[in-house]
């Protein structure tokens, strides 16, 4: 199965997602899933269309989980966007800082 669809599957999903790296990503993990669910999958429609379907939904949770964090990101930065000199708090990150923060809402 792999052998007939990963190359297809990664085309379909560069092409979608605009970016290659996320694109192995989203595909590896729908043959992780695929493999995980392998016993309970009933297909009613042809092994092309199901993966066809299953990639799109991928895809489609690919975007949708970057909306999310990218509202989170949005809404930190507003936050910590440095305040005028005469306020008494600045809010201040380093670098170190914004990257572990960052990486707390990816995970």
């Amino acid at each position: 199965m792999y052998d007939s669809y990963a190359v297809r599957s990664l085309s379909i999903a560069s092409k979608k997602l605009g970016d290659t790296h996320a694109a192995v990503d989203v595909v590896q993990q729908l043959f992780i899933d695929i493999w995980q669910r392998r016993n309970d999958i009933n297909t009613q429609t042809s092994i092309k269309s199901y993966m066809i379907s299953a990639l799109y939904f991928k895809v489609f949770m690919y975007f949708r989980r970057q909306g999310v964090q990218q509202r989170h990101v949005d809404k930190y930065k507003l936050y910590v966007e440095p305040y005028s000199d005469d306020e008494l708090f600045k809010v201040k990150l380093d670098k170190e800082q914004f990257e572990s923060l960052q990486e707390a809402i990816e995970e």
